[in-house]
């Protein structure tokens, strides 16, 4: 479902969201995160152990058996245990084997059956969650540095 680490950060960066790093808890493979009005742990990918405690943006990669429409306006999510959650709404992005949806935050699906044909993007969906949870990190902008008259001289 991916080609490297960097391919699938590039590639989903836009659906990035900014959460709050815990501290490791020693011999956890799991990092702790929150998000607006919740606490979920997630498999980080990008530089296990490496991601410090703070602020950080997160494409947030759930892996699902299959997505199930659904009816329910208002977008959410509930975690049902470690790694794993129950999560509602608006599909986003829609490709083969992953959709985008709006749970409040997004979220990068990868839906192991294939995401069905007749699902489409501004569907609402739902699904219960794999465990682990997967999360990248996405890297702080840099500045793009520009020349001035004086690094001419």
């Amino acid at each position: 479902m991916e080609e490297s680490v960097e391919h699938y950060v590039a590639q989903w960066k836009p659906h990035a969201t900014p959460a709050q790093c815990f501290a490791r808890a020693e011999g956890n493979p799991l990092l702790e995160v929150r998000l607006p009005g919740h606490i979920i742990h997630i498999f980080e990918r990008t530089n296990p152990y490496l991601l410090p405690p703070g602020p950080a943006r997160l494409i947030l990669n759930p892996m699902a058996e299959s997505l199930t429409p659904t009816e329910v306006s208002a977008p959410g999510l509930q975690v049902i245990g470690l790694s794993r959650l129950k999560a509602w709404g608006r599909i986003l992005v829609r490709q083969s084997h992953t959709v985008v949806i709006d749970a409040g935050v997004p979220l990068v699906v990868s839906v192991l059956a294939g995401v069905p044909t007749s699902v489409a993007v501004g569907d609402t969906v739902e699904f219960v969650s794999l465990a682990p949870i997967h999360g990248f990190a996405v890297p702080p902008d840099r500045p793009v540095a520009t020349a001035t008259a004086a690094d001419a001289l």
